[in-house]
């Protein structure tokens, strides 16, 4: 069913729909002498945090700075946490413990963290990791004035 084309790397993740909860967190990794031979020597599992802990933060402004933001949240919150940028206004922030992520969903609209106005929300996998269908209409676009080593 799964061939591993480029050498042995694959994630596998799954997603129980019914209790919203990532289940199982597969990676098989390579070893440095594995590269030659073609095939896997090592198989890690490993456990992912719960969703309940996950928030979802969206930036008001583009050109406010993650890494500004998140400490001066560190500050107020005074708790522990991990983030990881995955649009250009949103992050992915990770909790230890999910009162914490409850109490910063609990505001609703937008907050004011020191000088930055942000939206906090749960992490939803049908909204931020589910398969989207985007009708297409088909058709060609031309471009004409622009020239060719533009």
């Amino acid at each position: 069913m799964w061939k591993l084309n480029q050498r042995c790397a694959l994630l596998l993740i799954i997603f129980s729909r019914k209790e919203r909860r990532l289940q199982q967190l597969t990676l098989i990794q390579t070893l440095q002498g594995s590269l030659m031979q073609g095939s896997c020597q090592k198989v890690t599992q490993v456990n992912p945090p719960p969703v309940e802990n996950a928030v979802v933060i969206t930036r008001r402004l583009f050109h406010d700075d993650w890494k500004v933001i998140m400490s001066s949240l560190k500050r107020q919150t005074e708790s522990t946490f991990t983030y990881h940028p995955f649009h250009a206004e949103k992050a992915l922030i990770i909790f230890t413990y999910p009162w914490n992520a409850k109490s910063l969903c609990s505001n609703l609209g937008w907050t004011s963290v020191e000088k930055f106005q942000v939206k906090f929300e749960f992490w939803s996998i049908e909204k931020y990791a589910g398969k989207k269908l985007i009708p297409s209409y088909g058709g060609w676009t031309f471009f004409r004035g622009i020239p060719i080593y533009a």
